[in-house]
């Protein structure tokens, strides 16, 4: 994942503690104010692929990094790969251990 598609990640995750600096970040790889609310929303207008990203961020922070096979076949279908999905987890679990 590049910059701009971590941040979009860490966007969704919505920690309290790191969106403030998340939110910086994201500005700095050329996302909107507007963007960035669809972000935290899980529901980005810019298109399919990042869509597909936040809904994953999204199913994991609703159910404790578990994923449905629907959220995973969207993922995958979009042109994600396996890593990606890793790089989402331990983001996660990264940020519950703070």
């Amino acid at each position: 994942m590049r910059a701009k598609e971590k941040e979009v990640v860490n966007q969704v995750n919505n920690y309290e503690y790191y969106l403030s600096a998340h939110t910086t970040i994201t500005k700095m790889n050329s996302f909107t104010e507007e963007q960035i609310i669809e972000f935290r929303k899980g529901k980005p207008s810019i298109g399919i692929k990042l869509y597909a990203l936040t809904r994953l961020s999204r199913n994991m922070t609703e159910n404790r990094s578990r994923k449905s096979p629907e959220v995973l076949e969207n993922l995958f279908s979009n042109r994600w790969n396996k890593e990606t999905l890793c790089r989402c987890h331990f983001s996660r679990c990264r940020q519950n251990n703070h």
